[in-house]
């Protein structure tokens, strides 16, 4: 059977204008000419590429020409239906719009009853959302592919029937093995570390097979070149009447992160070791911890600052204000400029001062805090401690006093010594 569509002469009334009329009810047709120009179009050919049949007639099939195929494409295509037979194919077609428009085409030579080609015929088919699906998927895929690399995540898969294991190319790469190697399922149990981690992936695998169970496992692998790495290893089976004939899932590199965790943890541990002495050395040393957040205003104090205070934590009002109130009247004007001068200069705060408990006892407080700013220089945060040296202040005023009155008991023994020794001389005068 021929592949060309005969009719018998150009001018028999089963022309190009009967074929239109067979094959309009079914297809998206044109017609050209041996040199592609249109002759003809029906209405749906003309609807989806936005022209009338008349704006088409006499055009070159280049006006729908999306730039998409190469010159090489076309003379190939030409070549093929000049010589007789017809040509099949995806092509990427512009609208009068500029949508784009993707046809299956298949182009028909038509023959007269001499076997002459007069005309051609084109038979289209609307691909265009196959193609926009097709285009999402292939972009996916290589979205997809991407993150796997990025993530250090591999692919395998092992036919249980056929005795083959596949290895893609992230999953080589982690074990360290050339492109071309070609693994087996004893060989790959082998890449995990002997001992726990072996016999943990040969457990999850043998159980897969016998029970068709699931596993999520990180374990460690020594790579071809000898390096120890931690794997995330992910599997699921492929069960049929019971038995299974598949094993797959995914592999992914977790060296770095799995190293991180484990330092990460080290770290966390010896803060919160840290934090243990630290909290001891507060507790023994009576300090009190505060933090007192300059733009909102918002103090916040630790359990021994209330204690320090002599005050109940329900009843404070965690503002400024209501820690100046508990500060001795003569000492407060003094303490709030100490504050003051620490936020603009930005220099860390060392004072100390008086407050006043609610039972009007006198307690002395040395203030120790580091005042924290924004790029701009603003002071936005203060943090600190409060200790009592009441002890230390009294003892000091008692060795103050106790020093006074030496200096004094010193100086009326000087002035007695004085007034003996001129007495003495003026009895001895006085005798001879």
């Amino acid at each position: 059977m021929s592949n060309e569509l005969r009719i018998d002469s150009p001018d028999n009334q089963w022309g190009h204008r009967g074929v239109l009329s067979v094959l309009d009810a079914h297809t998206i047709v044109s017609v050209t000419d041996l040199d592609g120009l249109i002759i003809d179009a029906n209405e749906r050919f003309c609807g989806l590429m936005g022209y009338s049949r008349l704006e088409l007639i006499g055009q070159d099939l280049r006006i729908f020409s999306s730039g998409y195929h190469s010159d090489t494409f076309w003379s190939d295509v030409w070549s093929q239906i000049q010589e007789g037979n017809p040509w099949t194919g995806e092509v990427r077609n512009r609208t009068k719009d500029g949508d784009i428009v993707w046809f299956k085409l298949t182009i028909v030579p038509t023959v007269d009853d001499k076997g002459a080609a007069w005309q051609y015929v084109l038979l289209c088919s609307d691909i265009t959302s196959f193609k926009n699906r097709e285009l999402e998927l292939e972009r996916g895929s290589e979205v997809f592919k991407k993150m796997s690399e990025v993530a250090r995540i591999g692919a395998w898969d092992v036919d249980l029937v056929e005795g083959t294991l596949f290895w893609s190319s992230v999953t080589k790469d982690i074990h360290e093995v050339e492109p071309d190697f070609v693994p087996d399922l004893d060989m790959a149990i082998e890449f995990y570390k002997e001992g726990e981690d072996r016999d943990r992936i040969s457990e999850k695998i043998g159980r897969s097979m016998s029970e068709g169970c699931s596993w999520d496992v990180e374990l460690r692998i020594v790579t071809q070149r000898g390096r120890e790495v931690w794997v995330r290893a992910i599997g699921k089976s492929e069960m049929v009447d019971g038995a299974c004939v598949r094993i797959y899932g995914t592999f992914q590199d977790i060296d770095e992160q799995k190293r991180s965790r484990e330092s990460l943890a080290e770290h966390v541990s010896a803060l919160e070791l840290a934090k243990n002495r630290l909290d001891l050395a507060v507790r023994a040393g009576g300090i009190g911890i505060w933090e007192w957040d300059f733009e909102s205003d918002s103090i916040e104090w630790d359990e021994r600052m209330f204690d320090l205070y002599g005050i109940e934590e329900v009843g404070f009002g965690n503002r400024s204000k209501d820690w100046f109130a508990c500060v001795h009247e003569n000492d407060r004007t003094r303490t709030e400029a100490a504050f003051g001068t620490a936020f603009s200069r930005g220099k860390d705060l060392d004072s100390a001062f008086r407050i006043v408990w609610k039972d009007g006892s006198v307690h002395h407080m040395r203030i120790l805090a580091v005042v924290q700013h924004d790029d701009l220089g603003n002071a936005i945060r203060v943090v600190g401690t409060n200790r009592e040296v009441t002890t230390e202040i009294c003892k000091n005023e008692a060795l103050v006093e106790l020093a006074r009155k030496a200096k004094i008991a010193t100086e009326v023994r000087g002035e007695f010594i004085a007034n003996m020794s001129h007495e003495t001389v003026s009895y001895t005068h006085l005798t001879l």
